[in-house]
């Protein structure tokens, strides 16, 4: 089993996994400001959700400060599928996200 690991940066690329690996996926946010990440396609049921993890913010708890947030994904099935991530705050709702990244993902056996 491997791990992969996408970043913002990555956004609009497509990876292959085998079945069984780990895909890490990171994005800086900053929470104090209200903009943070959420899943909305979690690439199922090629793709398993198993967690995410909010790392330690970048300069400390300060205004405006950043921080990470890691969404860990196993593959579990072959196929094709996407995974979409939008950041934004959550009592806007009604609004467009402020950014979304989208991954292609490929799962062979």
């Amino acid at each position: 089993m491997t791990t992969r690991e996408l970043r913002d940066a990555d956004d609009g690329s497509e990876i292959h996994l085998a079945s069984g690996d780990e895909l890490r996926v990171v994005l800086q946010e900053k929470p104090t400001t209200g903009y943070l990440w959420s899943m909305q396609r979690d690439g199922s049921p090629v793709l398993l959700f198993e967690g995410e993890q909010k790392g330690t913010a970048s300069a400390g708890p300060q205004l405006g400060g950043s921080r990470l947030r890691v969404f860990l994904l196993r593959a579990t099935s072959p196929g094709r599928t996407q995974v979409q991530f939008v950041h934004g705050r959550a009592w806007s709702s009604g609004q467009s996200a402020d950014r979304t990244c989208t991954f292609s993902i490929v799962v062979g056996s």
